[in-house]
């Protein structure tokens, strides 16, 4: 991770807010993990656990402070798409490279949040950290919420019709 002042800041301001609630009784700090269509590239979830991993112990704190990681606070992403999976090929086009799951390794924020808190655990933070996965805004798509997978046609179609998180709908 480059050493530049916005991210030492960051990673000491993050570091400093877990040392202070850490000392809190009945605090428990859970990081953002944002969602999968943010960090669920390989690109993006290794200097993400990264940046986590340096900021646990930095300003006072350590990494026993963290009591897990919490997904979708901000958004909403599907828990599970019932009618295509990542590993669907249509027309010999993998669904990774439709628009909507735009060459993602992940369509949906259970295995996402998963695979986070076991590199998180082995980056060096404790085993028996949790995983949280807001789902207030679940539930969006009303009529146009699909009952089956979509058309074969074209990769797009398929995952266009396929997909509950229907949030653009």
């Amino acid at each position: 991770m480059p050493d530049d002042p916005g991210q030492r800041r960051l990673r000491h301001g993050i570091g400093y807010a877990l040392a202070r609630l850490g000392a809190v009784a009945h605090t428990y700090n859970h990081l953002d993990a944002g969602h999968h269509a943010a960090l669920g590239y390989p690109c993006t979830a290794g200097p993400y656990v990264e940046l986590l991993r340096q900021a646990a112990p930095a300003s006072g704190s350590t990494p026993g402070n963290v009591h897990g990681v919490i997904a979708d606070t901000a958004e909403y992403f599907a828990l599970h798409e019932p009618y295509f999976s990542a590993g669907d090929v249509v027309n010999g086009a993998p669904v990774h490279r439709s628009r909507w799951v735009d060459r993602n390794s992940y369509v949906v924020e259970l295995p996402f949040v998963h695979d986070l808190r076991a590199g998180l655990v082995d980056g060096g933070f404790p085993v028996g950290i949790g995983a949280l996965i807001g789902t207030s805004r679940n539930g969006w798509g009303g009529p146009a919420r699909p009952s089956g997978p979509g058309p074969t046609t074209s990769v797009d179609a398929y995952v266009d019709g396929s997909r509950v998180d229907r949030c653009d709908a």
